[in-house]
């Protein structure tokens, strides 16, 4: 299994970190490699979405866990491979620290690894400070 990790303290309470994370149908405002996300059901641990990539084919992703304010985990099912990304925003005394994991196995983890969750992993800093700005944003 592959595992990337980047960490970051932002002066955003947790409540509106989980805001954001949480409202999926918005993710494309503040990820632009993202066209759209379509939600099948309610949003809860099993539930089912599709989320569609910029110039990419969608994909089928299911919540893992959701620990309001603090955790949300989602799965990437993808051929031969499943790849979890999990958000945590722990309040600490400088701020709320963000962590962001993406982890990925399967039989063809390391095709996946060097087509996905690299570049996720080499953008995260980018992407961590566009989310952040999106979820300062909401009221």
């Amino acid at each position: 299994m592959r595992r990337y990790v980047h960490e970051v303290v932002v002066d955003t309470p947790p409540d509106k970190l989980w805001r954001a994370i949480t409202d999926l149908r918005r993710w494309p405002e503040w990820d632009a490699g993202l066209e759209a996300i379509e939600l099948q059901g309610e949003l809860a641990p099993g539930g089912r979405y599709t989320l569609k990539p910029r110039g990419g084919p969608a994909v089928s992703m299911s919540v893992e866990a959701m620990e309001r304010p603090g955790r949300f985990v989602d799965l990437t099912h993808l051929p031969l491979a499943t790849m979890r990304g999990t958000h945590e925003f722990r309040a600490e005394p400088g701020g709320t620290r963000i962590r962001m994991i993406v982890e990925i196995w399967g039989p063809l983890a390391f095709f996946w690894d060097r087509v996905v969750a690299r570049r996720i992993a080499r953008d995260a800093g980018a992407q961590t400070a566009a989310f952040v700005r999106f979820a300062e944003r909401l009221s």
